[in-house]
Formats: C-alpha cells, sequence, structure tokens
C-alpha cells in the first residue's frame, strides 16, 4: 500500500510560520488542529506555539525550545539546530494560507482512507451486522465530510455581526416571520419561535388524541413553503398517511376518501388536492421495523441527495419513539429507550436540522381525572431521558376525547408546551376538525 496522503514541506512551513511570525497563529489554530499533522512533531511543534500564544507568552525559537526540551523526538533530531534550520528553509510566511490549504487537504484524505481501511477491517471480521457496519460507515464518511466544512475554534464576533443584525431587520419588518422553522400553527410559533435546527422536538399525548395528525399537519404546512420533509411512520402505512394528507388538502373528510364516496362535482377538487399534494417535497418512510440506526442512516442518504440537487432536508418527523426497535444487547426496556433518544437527538445535530418525534405517554393522565388530564413531563412513558434530551416537548390534549357525548367542546383542542430550552411555556388553544384529523389556529374560521 502507498504511504498515507501528506505534504510535509507544507506542515513543515506552517509551523516555521508560527514560530517566526505570531501574527499568523490565531488564523492556523482556527483552521487547523494537532491531527491534522502527519509527523508527530510538526503536531508537537504546533501545540506549543498554540498554548504559548493562547497564555499570552511570547512565541519565538527561544521559548518554544524551551518547551520541547524534553522532547525525546525533537532531541534525536538536534534539538535547537534543527528547529533553526526548519525555520531557515521558509523564506517567507505571507503564503501561510496556501500551507493551510494543503495541510488541511491532506489531512481529509488520510481521514477518509481511515475511515475506509476501518469499514474494510469491520466487514473482513464479520463481528457487526451488515446495517451496523453500513451504518458505521456512513457515520465515519459523513464525519469527514463535516470536518471539511467545519470551523475547529470560536470565531470573531464581526463575521457574523452583519448577519444578526439583517435578521432581526427581516424580522421587524416582517412580523408574521419567526427565527426557526414555521409549523403553521401562529401562536405556538411565536412562543416558541419555529422549530430551530439541531433540536429534538417530542410531540406526546395519549391514544387518540391527534399526535399523528397534528406531526402531519405540520409537516404539509413546511412541505407547502417549499421545504423538504422526511417522515417516519412504524404505525401507519404510506398509503393512510397519503390519504390522510389529501384530505387535510383538499378539505374532504378522510372518512369519504377512505370509502370513495366523492359526488361528481368533488373530483376536480380532489385532482387539485393531488396535484398540489404531489408538488410537495414530502419523503415517507413505512418501515415497521425500523432502529434509529436505520432512520439515522436513510436521513443521511436523504439529506445528501438533496444535496446533490441544490436543496436541503429541512424537517424529519418520527412516528413514533416506542415503535422504534432498540439495541437488542440493551436489556432494560428505559435504557433502550434512552439510547434511541440521545441517537435522535444526534441525528438532530449532525443533519443541523429539526427532529420531531412523537412518543407516547402513560396512563397517568387518566388516572388523576378528566380535570387534571392535561399531561405533564411525568406522563413521558418510559424513560426520564426523554424528557433530559428534548429541547422542545410538545402535549397534545383534546378535551372532547373525555367528554364524547359533550358536543360544545369537540372541536376543542389544546397544545400545551411543557418544556421549551430556550423560551417560556403554556398552553396554545387550537381547534381540532375530527372529519378530517386536522388542526387549525384559533382565528381560523375556514375550518370544518
Amino acid at each position: 500500500m502507498k504511504e498515507f496522503p501528506q505534504d510535509l514541506n507544507a506542515e513543515r512551513a506552517i509551523v516555521a510560520c508560527m514560530v517566526v511570525n505570531s501574527d499568523t497563529i490565531g488564523e492556523i489554530c482556527s483552521r487547523l488542529n494537532e491531527n491534522d499533522f502527519y509527523m508527530g512533531i510538526h503536531a508537537d511543534i504546533f501545540n506549543v506555539c498554540k498554548k504559548l500564544w493562547t497564555n499570552g507568552q511570547s512565541v519565538d525559537l527561544v521559548t518554544v525550545n524551551n518547551e520541547l526540551k524534553s522532547n525525546k523526538i525533537y532531541a534525536e533530531k538536534g534539538g535547537p539546530v534543527w528547529l533553526t534550520n526548519l525555520i531557515n528553509n521558509v523564506q517567507t510566511t505571507a503564503g501561510y494560507r496556501s500551507y493551510i490549504d494543503i495541510v488541511r487537504e491532506k489531512s481529509i484524505l488520510r481521514a477518509t482512507l481511515k475511515a475506509a481501511m476501518q469499514i474494510a477491517n469491520d466487514v473482513s471480521e464479520q463481528t457487526k451486522t451488515a446495517k451496523e457496519i453500513l451504518d458505521n460507515a456512513q457515520q465515519e464518511l459523513f464525519a469527514v465530510a463535516s470536518e471539511n466544512v467545519k470551523d475547529n475554534s470560536l470565531t470573531e464576533i464581526y463575521k457574523d455581526i452583519v448577519s444578526a443584525v439583517q435578521n432581526i431587520e427581516y424580522l421587524h419588518s416582517n412580523r408574521s416571520a419567526v427565527p426557526g422553522l414555521a409549523s403553521g400553527f401562529i401562536d405556538l410559533d411565536k412562543r416558541i419561535g419555529g422549530f430551530q435546527n439541531g433540536e429534538l422536538i417530542i410531540i406526546a399525548g395519549r391514544p387518540s388524541m391527534g399526535k399523528t395528525a397534528f406531526a402531519l399537519n405540520i409537516a404539509e404546512n413546511v412541505a407547502t413553503s417549499g421545504k423538504a420533509v422526511a417522515v417516519f411512520s412504524l404505525e401507519m402505512s404510506r398509503k393512510l398517511l397519503i390519504q390522510r394528507l389529501l384530505s387535510s388538502v383538499s378539505g374532504m373528510s378522510a372518512s369519504k376518501l377512505k370509502y370513495a364516496n366523492i359526488a361528481d362535482n368533488e373530483w376536480a377538487e380532489l385532482s387539485n388536492a393531488a396535484q398540489s399534494l404531489g408538488s410537495m417535497n414530502i419523503l415517507i418512510d413505512d418501515s415497521a421495523d425500523s432502529t434509529a440506526f436505520d432512520i439515522r442512516s436513510k436521513s443521511r442518504n436523504c439529506a445528501n441527495k438533496l444535496k446533490t440537487k441544490g436543496k436541503h432536508l429541512d424537517l424529519i418527523v418520527i412516528d413514533y419513539l416506542q415503535l422504534l426497535r432498540g439495541d437488542s444487547s440493551i436489556k432494560d426496556k428505559n435504557n433502550q429507550i434512552a439510547d434511541i433518544s440521545r441517537q435522535l437527538k444526534s441525528l438532530a445535530r449532525d443533519l443541523d436540522v429539526p427532529v420531531i418525534v412523537l412518543s407516547q405517554l402513560s396512563r397517568a393522565p387518566e388516572q388523576r381525572g378528566v380535570k387534571n388530564s392535561i399531561p405533564v413531563l411525568s406522563d413521558l412513558r418510559d424513560s426520564g431521558a426523554i424528557e433530559q434530551d428534548a429541547d422542545v416537548v410538545l402535549f397534545v390534549w383534546r378535551e372532547g376525547y373525555y367528554k364524547p357525548n359533550d358536543d360544545t367542546v369537540q372541536r376543542n383542542a389544546k397544545i400545551r408546551i411543557g418544556k421549551n430550552r430556550n423560551g417560556a411555556c403554556g398552553d396554545i388553544d387550537l381547534i381540532f376538525e375530527a372529519t378530517q384529523t386536522k388542526f387549525f389556529n384559533k382565528e381560523n374560521e375556514q375550518y370544518g
């Protein structure tokens, strides 16, 4: 096998620039780290210069040599004489940015090669399942790709202050806009500021409260604005999901579509709804036996495919948490759910998108009686890790579920914000139209 990709001349030039011109150290350290150097002694010099510079000390031949005097490899190479020769071989520090690019390029190639070697090793050893190997392979290569564009240090505030002020100006002049991804539910968006990239959002409720309907309504609202949404449904088939979406878009009752009780004058309306829905970028996976590994892998693939088309994945919806198959090596159910929850939070951060996950609740709300049946965080089922990992927890509650004979409350719905890491909690009142399994803003008079 050929030698690992590297350019020792560029590495020597980088560390020489750091020693003789401390003005270059800040930018070099912001774009490189010790792992980017192929030769260990170069990484050692990099770390010494970075340490001295960070501590406000002088960085020069004397101070660097003093820090390296106990380094055996440095001594074997000739110590200060070797370092002096290294510095003298660099004619100018003006090209340090080009040296950074070269060292970074070789580092990325080495990381890619190492990832490929690890994949080959996993395949040859066969100690993991094929799914685990594929997921690990994607994760390794995605990490390399992400590192390629990631800044490894804090950045000076002036670099972002203009865009920050522009965003504030935009929000000020567009009062209906929200900082994050708008759910389409006005009061909810005002309260939480929309869904933020990297957030894990839990939508929880007792069975038949409308969790899936509410999540699909959000997916539809997001997709209507031209954004891409991936929906993973472990409970409901693709056919039923599309039927629900058609009902929502067309305004026709779900039962009409289910039994095809459609009048002649309604076919045009259905056709228009189908055309509108077909133009939306909603991607559906209805694999019933999925693991968190599967969803992470498919989401990464989806994001990469969209990227090749100049688009990006804007939202992931998973229905629902307790149906995800856990790691069989983890025997305790609570620990399994905790592991799944952590993986989904990691997915949100890795892909930098909001991830909405539906979750079941315990029977506690019913046991407290109708008056106290609105859920609280302690009602989350199976694991406290769900509450811990989530950035936002939304509870779906409908009074009509508990009072089926009271027609005056059948459309009443409430979304309780049980947790909001970056803002206030509280209740949002909505309208629920059962025939369409659809939620509406309270002030919207076009429902029904």
